[in-house]
C-alpha cells in the first residue's frame, strides 16, 4: 500500500502532487512485480529541502530510541546538507518506509516518476527483516546508540552502494509507467 501526501508545496508545484498522486500505484505495482513485495509506504512531496531533512530525521529518531540531542542535531545537520542536492530519501518508519521527494530537484513529471520508481526500489530493499534489522544497527550506530565494528560498518555501506547502483538501473522501468 502507498499513501501520497504534500508537505510545504508551492502552487505552483501542486500538478506534481496530483501526478505522483496517479502514477504512484503504477509505480508500485511495476516495482513489486519486477523486485517483490513493498511495504507499506508513505510518499511526501515537499519544496523545501530542509524540510524533507526534519521529516526524514524524525522517522529515524522514532525508530531509534535512546538519541543524545547533540547527536539528533549533528545527524539533522547532515541530512540537511545532503538533502539540497538529493531528489528524494527513503528512510524506515515504524509502519513501514517513508518516502519524501524534493520538488525543488524533481521539477518535471517525468523527474518525479524516476525518482519514485529510484525511492520505491529502496523500499523494497529495506523490506525483508533481515534487512531492516541490519539497517537498524546500521542507524544505531550512526546516531550514536550502538556500536558495531568497523569491518561490520564499511560492508553495510559498500551493500549501501550497490543498493544505490540497483536502483538507478531501476529507473529505466519508469518508462513503463503509462500515463
Amino acid at each position: 500500500m502507498i499513501t501520497v501526501s504534500a508537505d510545504s508545496i508551492r502552487t505552483t508545484d501542486r500538478h506534481l502532487v496530483t501526478h505522483a498522486q496517479t502514477i504512484a500505484p503504477q509505480a508500485a505495482a511495476l516495482v513489486n512485480s519486477r523486485f517483490g513485495a513493498l511495504p507499506h509506504v508513505c510518499l511526501i512531496l515537499t519544496a523545501e529541502p530542509r524540510r524533507m531533512a526534519q521529516l526524514a530525521c524524525q522517522a529515524e529518531f522514532d525508530l531509534v530510541t535512546g538519541v543524545h540531542a547533540v547527536d539528533k542535531f549533528q545527524e539533522e545537520r547532515r541530512t540537511r546538507r545532503n538533502a539540497r542536492d538529493a531528489s528524494g530519501v527513503t528512510v524506515l518508519a515504524g509502519s513501514g518506509a517513508l518516502v519524501v521527494i524534493n520538488t525543488r530537484m524533481a521539477r518535471t513529471a517525468d523527474d518525479i516518476t524516476v525518482t519514485t520508481v529510484h525511492e520505491l526500489v529502496h523500499t523494497h530493499q529495506l523490506n525483508s527483516p533481515a534487512a531492516r534489522e541490519q539497517h537498524m544497527a546500521y542507524l544505531r550506530h550512526e546516531l550514536g546508540v550502538g556500536k558495531l565494528p568497523r569491518r561490520d560498518v564499511r560492508a553495510y555501506e559498500a551493500l549501501i552502494d550497490r543498493r544505490e547502483t540497483q536502483a538507478r538501473k531501476a529507473e529505466a522501468l519508469a518508462s513503463q509507467i503509462g500515463l
